[in-house]
């Protein structure tokens, strides 16, 4: 994703239109090519930036792996989700 996330989205605009045609399917999935990356990164370094005492406790308290998910890294995850794509409103609309 790091890698993807260098290459320049306009960069890739006639690959898509030769891909997707000319119609709002190249568009979308331009801004979906420009912003994904940025959203990617930024939530795995903040996943990363999580207190890794809770991860132990629930996993002492006995969580699965898809429990500790859904339970205590999206919970945590949301509003930084919210605050990252609110970030990357901006290059959607250039794109």
């Amino acid at each position: 994703m790091a890698a993807l996330s260098l290459v320049p989205p306009l960069a890739i605009l006639p690959i898509l239109f030769i891909v997707a045609g000319l119609g709002e399917l190249a568009k979308v999935l331009l801004i979906i090519i420009g912003i994904a990356p940025i959203i990617v990164r930024d939530v795995a370094l903040r996943t990363a930036e999580l207190p890794r005492e809770q991860l132990v406790k629930a996993q002492t308290l006995g969580a699965s792996t898809w429990l500790l998910v859904k339970r205590v890294v999206i919970p945590q995850m949301w509003p930084r989700l919210i605050d990252a794509l609110r970030l990357t409103l901006g290059p959607a609309w250039l794109f």
